[in-house]
């Protein structure tokens, strides 16, 4: 027994499907009364496939006519484009239903993403997402320039590891046909299986194609299939992952910019770090007039004063600062923290201070300060 018969009838799903495929067949008998042919008319009460491909041919041939036509012609035609576009919504809503819950899984797969922290790792992680929230089992990305785009990142559920064939990563392709429609329009396709076009290498059977969108242009392309069966990919498809693509580009560029913006703090805080401590070591240079003859001696060692206070006036303030911290016990690289410097400019200011109060080590340097304190 067929699983779509519940005890001897047919069961909800069956009856929709059959409500939405005789509307179907009605719209193509009156698009045949006014002269347009989409398509043979007599669609099965399960033929969904057919039913969608011949309202979408319908809704191209009477939005062409639309433009020029008189306007009594006009008003029949735009009533009979609603009625098209209503259909073909209602197919699109019926399949969905067998596809879980997309909605949500695409939710899942966004937060996943939001998670990743560089662009290397979004895009290791792009193809197996679409590929979990569309439902399509091979899912490729590939890199768009102003003239050409190329597949960078694969992903198969039946080949795992899978990787683009070296011939196709190897060149660029031209940035026309199927391609060139889908970044001029900014919409999705469903490109059949005898297509001619680049991505046949990969995708052999029927597929979809959506742009990845970002605030300056198109920054990718995804290919999704079905492969290895035989199943055609549908306008659900497309509508999925183009809604997975959009989601995609607005995490990537964010991603790209809060990169950019760490780069640029981390160069500004260093270039900051460099004039600071240039300045501090300018500050702290020993100055004194130069006498013929007299010349100071290097290593001289001023001689204490005997009080705290007559060590602090040898020292500039950032040196009293460290004085501070080496009497608290400090390490150079906790001093270095405390007052944002690097630790080699740590080692200079001690130098200086233990030169300064005649003292051989940090130790040494305790002692005499305290012991000039209680003199």
């Amino acid at each position: 027994m067929s699983p779509e018969v519940l005890g001897g009838s047919r069961s909800p799903r069956a009856r929709r499907t059959g409500d939405v495929a005789r509307h179907a067949d009605t719209i193509v008998r009156r698009l045949h009364a006014m002269g347009i042919d989409p398509g043979a008319a007599g669609i099965g009460a399960d033929d969904l496939e057919r039913a969608s491909t011949t309202l979408d041919r319908g809704a191209e041939l009477v939005t062409g006519l639309l433009t020029g036509a008189p306007a009594r012609r006009r008003s029949e035609l735009a009533a009979v484009l609603v009625e098209l576009h209503d259909a073909r919504r209602s197919i699109r809503a019926l399949r969905m239903t067998g596809r879980g819950r997309p909605a949500e899984a695409l939710q899942q797969s966004v937060t996943r993403l939001r998670n990743v922290s560089s662009t290397t790792g979004l895009l290791d992680r792009v193809c197996g997402e679409a590929a979990t929230c569309t439902g399509l089992s091979r899912v490729a990305l590939s890199t768009v320039a102003e003239t050409d785009w190329s597949v960078c990142r694969i992903h198969a559920e039946h080949e795992p590891g899978a990787q683009p064939p070296p011939e196709l990563l190897a060149m660029s392709q031209d940035m026309a046909g199927i391609e060139r429609e889908v970044l001029r329009t900014g919409d999705g396709v469903v490109v059949p299986a005898d297509a001619d076009t680049p991505m046949r290498q990969v995708f052999g059977s029927s597929h979809v194609v959506v742009p990845v969108p970002v605030s300056t242009g198109v920054l990718g392309l995804l290919h999704g299939d079905h492969h290895p069966t035989d199943r055609p990919a549908d306008e659900v498809d497309r509508e999925l992952l183009a809604a997975f693509g959009r989601a995609f580009g607005q995490i990537y560029e964010r991603t790209a910019l809060q990169e950019r913006l760490d780069t640029q703090r981390r160069t500004l805080i260093a270039a900051l770090q460099a004039e600071t401590e240039a300045a501090e070591e300018l500050g702290a240079a020993d100055f004194s007039f130069a006498v013929p003859g007299h010349e100071p001696d290097a290593d001289a060692v001023p001689a204490p004063r005997g009080s705290n206070a007559a060590i602090d006036a040898l020292l500039t303030p950032r040196e009293r600062e460290v004085l501070e911290l080496i009497l608290a016990g400090a390490s150079n690289g906790v001093i270095a923290e405390r007052l944002v410097i690097t630790t080699g400019t740590v080692k200079s200011h001690v130098k200086r201070v233990l030169r300064k109060i005649g003292a051989a080590n940090r130790s040494e340097a305790i002692s005499r300060y305290f012991e000039l304190d209680g003199a």
